[in-house]
């Protein structure tokens, strides 16, 4: 599984009056950027759900029904 993003410059080009805004510490990068991640086994390809929010992106993997520990009714 790749996820492939871009971060956007939150800096203004301009101050108003036509001048550069100077910068003298940026910790955050800007561009495009790229992580590749390896599935496991047992993991259900078809099942994968991704959610963005406040920043974060979350990525729910489900396992196959057949990976799954099976359950017994104690009566």
């Amino acid at each position: 599984m790749t996820i492939v993003g871009q971060r956007q410059s939150v800096l203004p080009n301009a101050n108003g009056n036509g001048k550069q805004t100077a910068v003298h510490i940026n910790e955050r990068f800007t561009g495009q950027f790229r992580r590749a991640l390896t599935l496991p086994e047992d993991a259900d390809p078809d099942a994968v759900e991704a959610r963005y929010r406040d920043g974060v992106v979350q990525i729910t993997v489900q396992r196959r029904a057949s990976a799954q520990p099976r359950r017994i009714a104690i009566q």
